[in-house]
């Protein structure tokens, strides 16, 4: 009886710095997704457009949901320390950035800065240059 007692006591958990942690980084991840949905938090948007928008509805889903993707790729890149493949991350992280900016500076409806053409050329530039980086820093190494 006395070693079942123990063995009960030894399950209980205590509450630690990295129970904290958890905890903080699972608001955070549910702040993160929530970002796409901030439009549904204010009802009472005032009418009209903004920033080459229809709506303030429309401004507030297009940025938090290009923001939520943008902080997702961040953390995928600080989580792939020590990966051969972290530097492939940064073109995601790249072109997110690059569509914040382009929402913020409102050239979303420019067909230079927002076509298709920028964007595909974007990602094959820094793809080649980051290739390029990635062999020659890591010669000796490989994959």
């Amino acid at each position: 009886m006395r070693m079942q007692l123990e063995k009960t006591k030894s399950k209980t958990k205590t509450w630690t710095k990295t129970s904290t942690k958890h905890l903080w980084v699972a608001l955070g991840i549910i702040v993160i997704s929530l970002l796409p949905y901030l439009h549904n938090l204010f009802p009472n948007l005032p009418e009209g457009g903004v920033l080459g928008y229809s709506s303030w509805n429309a401004f507030l889903w297009s940025t938090g949901m290009y923001l939520s993707i943008h902080i997702a790729w961040l953390i995928a890149y600080k989580l792939a320390i020590g990966k051969p493949y972290r530097f492939a991350l940064l073109i995601p992280v790249f072109l997110s950035l690059y569509q914040l900016v382009i929402i913020f500076t409102n050239q979303k409806s420019s067909a230079i800065l927002n076509g298709i053409n920028i964007k595909l050329g974007l990602v094959v530039i820094l793809s080649i240059f980051l290739i390029i980086n990635f062999f020659k820093n890591n010669n000796n190494e490989g994959i």
